[in-house]
């Protein structure tokens, strides 16, 4: 089994970091495959009420997806297929291997 997740910074959402680093421990323990990224945070202006704007930070997973897909390639290039990436909501069939094949 294999998980991925952008963990936040530990100085904008300590609860939260400390959340994701406990569950990640726990799952490698586990025997499974676990990539963290940390979010990336950005400001963005949003309108509320009429015309009134207000500044908000967002966090985003940032290189998740890339991952997921390089990991997806690799496993089928090799062979290896999984049934399901729960983390991302991503489900994989299984497929011949010359589905997958250049």
């Amino acid at each position: 089994m294999r998980f991925y997740t952008g963990v936040p910074a530990a100085e904008r959402d300590a609860r939260w970091h400390d959340f994701w680093s406990r569950k990640t421990r726990a799952l490698k323990t586990e025997g499974v495959y676990v990539f963290t990224r940390p979010l990336r945070y950005s400001t963005q202006e949003i309108v509320i009420a009429g015309d009134a704007v207000q500044r908000i930070v967002v966090a985003q997973e940032k290189g998740i997806d890339v991952r997921i897909a390089i990991d997806i390639v690799s496993m089928a290039r090799r062979g290896e297929y999984t049934s399901r990436l729960s983390s991302a909501r991503i489900r994989i069939c299984r497929r011949s291997r010359t589905r997958f094949a250049p």
